[in-house]
């Protein structure tokens, strides 16, 4: 009896070993993948692009893309139509300019955050997977659960270089490729994002990088813009329910629905 107890707590304790090992190389994994885009390596950079939204559609948009970074500020500029909105993070300072009485379309918000289209969105207290695909040559796989989410965003790097080839989750699949190589680092060169709720199709065309000798004005805070508090992992906006409003059957004319809450 005695001898069986202690072969099973060897057991366990090697299974226990084995998961921790595997998380760790994750982790690794984790840091070497963001630390081939980050602005330490490339230095200051400026990536542009036009922007397709909802391609082939009724609801088909064009849009003109900028993100200007060094290594603890960055700037967003992001224009469609009449609308534009400009966003400058400096610190935990975030100054944040928007055209007034328009809303081009929901949930572009991810737009103003793109280091999370390149990069492993890890905060601390995420749940990691181990790692597929150790084969020569194969993509390595992993999984990360976001401390506070519900659901897993599965990604897959270059074995290679470690770039990010795509990476998805319940709601949304984005993928990356013909990665441009800037000083010790990458960005991509590709961007396609589908989502699923709401449904949209963005794909970034002309897509273009270079190393930046920012001027004073690049990261000033642009006028008549607020100011907010902000941190390193601020956590993005998702869905939390859907309202479907259903109405008498035997109703006809017009509705007006009022929606009142406190964001």
């Amino acid at each position: 009896m005695i001898r069986f107890l202690g072969v099973g707590l060897i057991f366990i304790t090697a299974l226990c070993s084995a998961t921790a090992s595997d998380k760790e190389e994750t982790r690794k994994l984790v840091e070497e993948v963001n630390a081939t885009s980050s602005a330490s390596l490339i230095g200051p950079y400026q990536i542009s692009a036009r922007l397709l939204i909802n391609p082939h559609t009724k609801e088909e948009k064009t849009a003109e893309w900028k993100f200007f970074r060094d290594a603890t500020r960055y700037r967003v500029e992001l224009r469609i139509g009449g609308y534009q909105e400009i966003q400058v993070r400096d610190g935990n300072k975030l100054f944040i300019r928007r055209t007034p009485g328009v809303f081009p379309s929901p949930g572009l918000g991810q737009l103003t955050h793109p280091e999370q289209l390149w990069q492993v969105w890890a905060p601390p207290g995420s749940s990691l997977s181990g790692v597929s695909g150790k084969q020569a040559g194969a993509a390595l796989c992993f999984s990360v659960k976001p401390k506070g989410y519900s659901a897993n965003t599965h990604y897959c790097v270059s074995s290679q270089n470690k770039t990010i080839i795509s990476h998805k989750n319940s709601s949304q699949i984005v993928e990356l490729g013909k990665y441009l190589q800037l000083g010790a680092g990458y960005l991509p060169g590709t961007i396609e994002i589908r989502d699923s709720e709401p449904k949209r199709h963005i794909i970034f065309e002309d897509l273009r990088a270079q190393q930046l000798s920012p001027a004073a004005e690049t990261f000033t805070a642009p006028e008549q813009a607020r100011q907010f508090e902000t941190c390193e992992y601020p956590k993005s906006a998702e869905s939390i329910h859907r309202v479907e409003p259903t109405l008498p059957g035997n109703s006809a004319g017009t509705a007006t629905i009022f929606l009142h809450g406190l964001i």
